[in-house]
């Protein structure tokens, strides 16, 4: 049946107008982002930490409409950031993947950050149940991040142009802290596709940011390096803006062809990864493997054989002896104490390793986001995961210097998970100090900017002391006990109306006993544990 002509123009017009309409809502929600902010499934700890609100903040200024979600929606939103997970829990184990998993499929672009811990173990599960991958991932690692050193300013990676051919990538991004350094990951699913968007020393497989999609999926998951402890960044914001425009208005080309990678490339790629993070300080003390002989011929059987002796039994090699002892200088401590919803817990804490705050001049007062300041708390408790025994204690003040007391806490100060004593019974905390302060005044006459060192003296150090070889780090022989120390308490003095007392750094000199891992305190370099 033919449409008269009287009723032709409305209902053109009417198409017309739900055909605009429609472009309209796709523009609204490609300028709209979903960000996530919960704090109850305990993937964010915004009382630890306000980083999120740093990009939340970014994202706005470049000029981004930003909602708060727990879950996306496409219809809402093309993109959904999840910023730095700095909880106890990661985003893929503690809420619903399955609306994630849908979102990327119907053609969502989700941008998350690293986690605090893990070792980027919350981004390999993340992006493969997101993206629906099966099996394991071939090569995803990370080399570490810029905490203590620079691992040089990134640049744009010739496969960023594969991954959105119409974006205008800024040439290089900000070196900015936190910075984390990965492998470039790749999984042995044939339908996986992966691209290194940035990239630190002109080698793709240092990525700080990546880009991970599906064959035939629509959508798309990208990882960044950058934590955005230290606020907005022109370069990095210059990036993710291009990331979420150009993917938003259908710049994203569906990949064709699976970019696995091969098995044989992890190998080479763990071996970079020991030598840059120094997990074997000295390669000269690893024996050669033995030289191998060649083999004479087989000589002629003889003529009758009446029994083959037994052959001789292989002597098992002895085992080698645990270390005792560990010597170290300048490590930084490896937590502070906190309380989460279940249970103190020794975890790392940016503010009390050294961050770059520029060149100290003694006597400068100054101050720097990086450091730790006395704002809500005269007290800061750090925590040791083996025990120490200590020969000195080195405290930076950048501002208004005033470490009062220094209390010693006995070892362990919280509960480690797996320590044990002989008999196998888990070993519980020990409360209090081990009395009395190693420092106890009424005025800090430290200048600005400059160290104080506390040394401990020999009674209260015990680095001399005989380490028996029998002991554990769950069973400390009796003789070592009183100077075996799980962590310190510092307490700094009243701030009144004075600008706050601002700590650089904390950092011990002295000896970890029955360490599981000797190699990690040998060399010079200064440390940060696990």
């Amino acid at each position: 049946m033919s449409l008269s002509a009287s009723g032709t123009l409305p209902q053109v017009l009417l198409l017309t107008f739900l055909a605009a309409l429609g472009c309209g809502l796709r523009a609204e929600a490609a300028r709209s982002v979903s960000f996530y902010k919960s704090a109850e499934s305990g993937v964010l700890d915004l009382r630890y930490d306000d980083i999120p609100r740093h990009l939340q903040d970014q994202i706005s200024e470049l000029g981004f409409s930003v909602a708060v979600a727990d879950t996306p929606n496409l219809a809402v939103a093309s993109a959904f950031v999840i910023p730095a997970q700095n909880g106890a829990s990661f985003f893929s184990t503690a809420e619903d993947m399955t609306a994630i998993a849908s979102y990327v499929t119907a053609g969502g672009l989700v941008v998350m950050l690293d986690a605090k811990d893990g070792n980027g173990e919350a981004q390999r599960d993340f992006i493969a149940t997101a993206l629906g991958y099966q099996g394991e991932w071939n090569l995803c690692k990370t080399f570490g991040c810029n905490s203590h050193h620079s691992h040089g300013q990134p640049s744009v990676d010739e496969h960023a142009q594969a991954f959105l051919p119409a974006a205008v990538w800024p040439a290089q991004l900000e070196d900015a802290q936190i910075t984390t350094v990965h492998t470039w990951c790749r999984h042995e699913d044939a339908s996986a596709v992966s691209w290194p968007l940035y990239r630190v020393h002109g080698d793709s497989n240092k990525a700080v940011a990546q880009a991970f999609g599906k064959v035939g999926s629509p959508g798309a998951v990208v990882w960044l390096g950058y934590s955005w402890k230290d606020g907005a960044q022109a370069e990095w914001g210059a990036m993710l803006r291009e990331v979420i425009e150009q993917f938003g208005n259908g710049g994203y080309q569906v990949p064709q062809q699976g970019n696995a990678a091969p098995r044989q490339e992890e190998a080479a790629v763990d071996s970079v990864i020991a030598e840059v993070s120094n997990i074997v300080d000295d390669s000269s003390d690893i024996p050669p493997p033995p030289a191998h002989k060649r083999t004479s011929p087989r000589p002629p059987a003889p003529a009758k054989i009446d029994k083959s002796p037994k052959p001789s039994p292989v002597p098992t090699p002895s085992p080698s002896k645990p270390a005792k002892f560990a010597k170290f200088k300048g490590l930084y401590g490896m937590g502070m104490y906190f309380n989460n919803k279940t249970q103190p817990a020794v975890r790392p804490e940016p503010h009390l390793l050294e961050f770059e705050c520029g060149t100290l001049t003694p006597g400068s007062c100054v101050q720097c986001p990086r450091t730790w300041a006395a704002e809500t708390s005269r007290n800061v408790t750090i925590l040791f995961r083996e025990p120490w025994q200590l020969d000195a204690i080195h405290i930076t003040q950048l501002q208004n210097p005033g470490v009062l007391v220094i209390d010693l806490l006995p070892w362990p100060a919280v509960s480690i998970d797996g320590l044990v004593d002989k008999k196998g019974k888990p070993v519980p905390p020990m409360p209090g100090t081990l009395p009395p302060p190693i420092r106890n005044v009424t005025v800090d006459t430290s200048l600005c900017s400059t160290t104080l060192d506390v040394i401990l003296p020999t009674g209260r150090a015990g680095t001399s002391l005989a380490v028996a070889p029998k002991g554990t780090q769950g069973s400390i022989p009796d003789s070592l006990k009183s100077t075996v120390y799980g962590g310190v308490n510092i307490i700094v003095k009243p701030q009144g109306n004075r600008a706050n007392t601002n700590i650089q750094a904390v950092t011990f000199d002295g000896r970890a006993l029955y360490p599981a891992d000797p190699n990690f305190y040998t060399g010079n370099d200064v440390r940060v544990y696990g």
